[in-house]
């Protein structure tokens, strides 16, 4: 009975290391985190001129380039890695992200409301990523998601010159920034 539990605990031990050894090969969020930040560091000069039409027009052709370009990766990967996770909440948060960036956007432009237009989007994205990091399991991503909303918040209450190119530039180094120790992370 004694040698039932042991191997019974042993297999359970190896199962588990398994299951921890696949989740860490499909952790690849990397990836997307230095991608859309140097999108968002390309885009900083354009917030900062307050070119918000050319800002849009920029997003509504690099967030759905930059998303499939994700996907790709991502299914790549998981062939390589011979295993994968259910895709369904993470496309559905991207989507989400461009339908809310732009409607925040447009019914800013349309109505007058400029703060709502220039930092609507980045609301919408900092709350975006605090779902990212919930199906990461990622405090690190929560902290950074936070991080921008506080920020964001901030910036949309005071509204300061040159708000939005600092903060297209600062959610692009942080984002880089995390990308990057993710990257040493999962490497090591």
């Amino acid at each position: 009975m004694f040698m039932d539990q042991t191997l019974d605990t042993s297999a359970l031990q190896e199962f588990r290391d398994l299951q921890q050894h696949t989740r860490t090969q499909l952790r690849a969020f990397w990836f997307p985190l230095i991608l859309f930040g140097g999108l968002s560091i390309l885009s900083a000069p354009l917030a900062e001129m307050g070119e918000g039409q050319a800002l849009g027009i920029f997003w509504l052709i690099a967030g759905p380039v930059g998303g499939g370009v994700t996907g790709l990766y991502f299914h790549r990967r998981e062939l390589r890695v011979g295993a994968g996770r259910n895709g369904l909440p993470y496309i559905i948060t991207a989507l989400g992200i461009l339908v809310g960036t732009s409607a925040a956007g447009w019914f800013g432009g349309v109505t007058g409301r400029e703060r709502l237009s220039q930092y609507g989007p980045p609301l919408v994205v900092a709350v975006a990523y605090l779902v990212f990091a919930r199906l990461e399991k990622s405090i690190a991503l929560a902290a950074l998601s936070s991080t921008w909303l506080v920020l964001t918040v901030t910036l949309t209450l005071t509204d300061p010159a040159r708000g939005t190119g600092y903060l297209a530039a600062g959610f692009g180094i942080s984002a880089i920034s995390l990308g990057l120790y993710f990257r040493q992370q999962d490497q090591s």
